[in-house]
C-alpha cells in the first residue's frame, strides 16, 4: 500500500503558488496485479464489526482480520472522529456509502486546487492515489463527472493505458468594457466561470492535465478540479469562484470482488465469491485489464450477493408507481392487473378503463334492463315484472292489485333488482309508475305501515295471499325466509 501524498508547492505571491491535494495513484506497469487469496470468512461471523459511526459495512468489506474478502477490502474505522470516520485503502480515502447489491462504494473525492505559474501554460497530475495499488476499485462508468471552477483554463482527463483522452471542458470569464471579469450569479455550471463534462470510462487512475487558454490574463488567484458523482449539485457548495471550495465532493467507485472473469456455465462451472442463491456473475468493464467480475442478485430479488442467503425476493408492490391496478407480488417478480370489471394497462396512470357490460350481452347477459356503473353493472326486470333477468324469460307479469306488496316486500330483502357485477351492486330503489300507484291505491295504508312496523306489513301480505292465491304466498313465503337469513347473517 501506498501513503497518500500532500503535493505542496508555494511561492512569494498568490499567482505563483501551485498547491495540489488530489488522489494520486502511480499509473501502472503492466497488467493489475492478480487479488489476494480470499479469506475464509463469509460475512456471516458473529465478531465483526458491521458499522462504523452511521455508515453500514457490509461483507466482502470489514474491519477485523477474518471478516473481509481480501485485503483491498480492509476498512479502517477512525474513532477519533465525532461520529467515527470509515476509511478506505491507506487510510486517506474517506468512505461515504458502501453498497454490496450494486458493487460500489461512494467516497470523498479531494480538491486539485492550483494557479497556473506565470510562464506555465500546463499542470500535470494523477488523480487515484491512496486507493491500493492495482486494486479492484475504479471510477463509476457514465456516473462521473470532471468539473473545473476557474477562468480562462481548460482541463483535459486522460486514462487507460495509451493515456487517451476521454473527458474535457473549458470554464471562460469575458471582460466587460472596464476590464471586470463576467461571471454567471446563478447556479448552473455551462462554460462561465464554470465547467464539466460526463467520465464515461472507468478506470482505477487517471492524467489531470490543466492548461492555460491562450491569450487569456485574467486567470483567477485559486482555481478547482474535482472527479465528482454525476447529477451532484456541487455548485450549492461553492461561494462563488472567488470564495471557497470545498475540500473533497463525493464521487462513485465500483468494485470487482475477483480479477478473474466468470466461470463458464457451460462447464457447470461457478464463481465461488457469488454465495447467495439468486446471485449472477458479471464480468467487469472491457476497459480494464483483468477487469474481474462481480456478483448483483438476479432480477426482482436485493440484498447481498456475497452471503449465503443474502439475495431475498424484492416486494416490487410495496414500490410507489409501479402499479396502477391490482399488485400481486411473485418470487423474484410481480403481477399487474386491472381490477374485475376493468380493462387495459395497469401499468400506467389511468391505464385501467371501465368494461362497459352492458355493450358486451355475449360475456355479461341481461335480459331485463342494464345499467353501467364503474367496475361492475346492474340488471333488473321491467317494470310491471318480476324474477331473474339474468335469464332468457326469467322476468314474468304480475298482477296490478299487488305489485306494491310484492315490490316492497321483495325490495325489503333486497329481490327486486337483479344485480350480477364484481365489485358492491349499486342500490337501485323499486320499480315505479303506474302499475305501482295502482297497486297502493289498492292497499290502502300498507306503504306506511311497511314503513313504521313489519307487523302490519305481514297482516296485509297474509291477507293478500288469501285474496291473490298461491303466486303471490310463495312470493311472501321465500320473501320472509331471506328476511330471516339475513337478519341471522346481520347484513341489516
Amino acid at each position: 500500500m501506498h501513503n497518500m501524498e500532500k503535493v505542496e508547492i508555494r511561492g512569494v505571491t498568490t499567482f505563483t503558488a501551485v498547491v495540489v491535494t488530489v488522489l494520486l495513484l502511480p499509473l501502472p506497469h503492466g497488467t493489475a496485479a492478480p487479488l489476494p487469496p480470499a479469506a475464509t470468512a463469509t460475512g456471516l461471523e458473529r465478531n465483526c464489526t458491521r458499522r462504523c459511526g452511521h455508515i453500514v459495512i457490509p461483507y466482502p468489506f470489514g474491519l477485523e482480520p477474518g471478516c473481509y474478502h481480501a485485503d483491498w477490502f480492509n476498512l479502517t474505522c477512525d474513532r477519533s472522529y465525532r461520529p467515527p470516520k470509515l476509511f478506505l485503502g491507506d487510510g486517506t480515502i474517506e468512505v461515504l456509502e458502501i453498497s454490496a447489491s450494486n458493487s460500489t462504494v461512494r467516497i470523498n473525492s479531494t480538491c486539485l486546487l492550483y494557479t497556473v505559474e506565470t510562464g506555465v501554460s500546463s499542470v500535470n497530475r494523477t488523480w487515484g492515489r491512496g486507493l491500493p495499488q492495482d486494486g479492484p476499485f475504479f471510477l463509476s462508468e457514465s456516473r462521473s463527472s470532471v468539473a473545473l471552477v476557474g477562468c480562462g483554463t481548460q482541463v483535459d482527463v486522460r486514462g487507460g493505458e495509451q493515456n487517451n483522452l476521454i473527458a474535457s471542458c473549458t470554464a471562460t470569464c469575458p471582460l466587460d468594457a472596464n476590464q471586470r471579469v463576467v461571471v454567471e450569479t446563478g447556479r448552473s455550471c455551462t462554460g462561465v466561470g464554470c465547467c464539466h463534462a460526463s467520465i464515461v470510462l472507468g478506470y482505477g487512475f487517471y492524467n489531470i492535465q490543466i492548461n492555460k487558454l491562450n491569450g487569456s490574463f485574467h486567470a483567477l488567484p485559486a482555481s478547482a478540479v474535482y472527479l465528482v458523482e454525476q447529477g451532484y449539485s456541487y455548485i450549492e457548495d461553492m461561494s462563488g469562484i472567488y470564495g471557497h471550495h470545498p475540500e473533497a465532493l463525493p464521487v462513485m467507485l465500483d468494485w470487482v470482488v475477483s480479477n478473474r472473469t466468470c466461470p463458464s456455465v457451460w462447464n457447470n462451472e461457478t464463481a465461488p465469491e457469488c454465495c447467495s442463491t439468486y446471485s449472477v456473475c458479471l464480468d467487469g468493464p472491457y476497459n480494464i485489464a483483468d477487469r474481474g467480475y462481480r456478483c448483483p442478485c438476479a432480477d426482482g430479488y436485493q440484498g447481498n450477493p456475497y452471503i449465503l442467503d443474502g439475495c431475498k425476493d424484492m416486494d416490487e408492490c410495496s414500490q410507489p408507481d409501479i402499479c396502477y391496478g391490482q399488485c400481486t407480488n411473485t418470487p423474484g417478480s410481480f403481477v399487474c392487473v386491472c381490477p374485475t370489471g376493468y380493462y387495459g394497462n395497469a401499468s400506467v396512470p389511468s391505464g385501467c378503463q371501465d368494461i362497459n357490460e352492458c355493450q358486451n350481452p355475449e360475456a355479461y347477459s341481461c335480459y331485463g334492463i342494464c345499467l353501467n356503473f364503474p367496475g361492475t353493472f346492474h340488471c333488473q326486470c321491467p317494470d310491471g315484472t318480476y324474477g331473474d333477468p339474468f335469464t332468457s324469460g326469467g322476468c314474468g307479469r304480475i298482477k296490478n292489485s299487488f305489485t306494491a306488496v310484492v315490490c316492497h316486500v321483495l325490495a325489503s330483502v333486497g329481490l327486486n333488482n337483479g344485480t350480477r357485477g364484481h365489485k358492491r351492486p349499486r342500490q337501485l330503489a323499486p320499480s315505479s309508475g303506474d302499475v305501482i300507484s295502482t297497486a297502493s291505491e289498492a292497499t290502502p295504508g300498507l306503504d306506511d305501515a311497511m314503513q313504521h312496523d313489519e307487523e302490519p306489513v305481514r297482516r296485509s301480505s297474509k291477507h293478500l295471499a288469501k285474496r291473490e292465491g298461491p303466486l303471490f304466498s310463495d312470493v311472501i313465503s321465500q320473501a320472509s325466509y331471506l328476511k330471516t337469513k339475513k337478519l341471522g347473517e346481520g347484513l341489516y
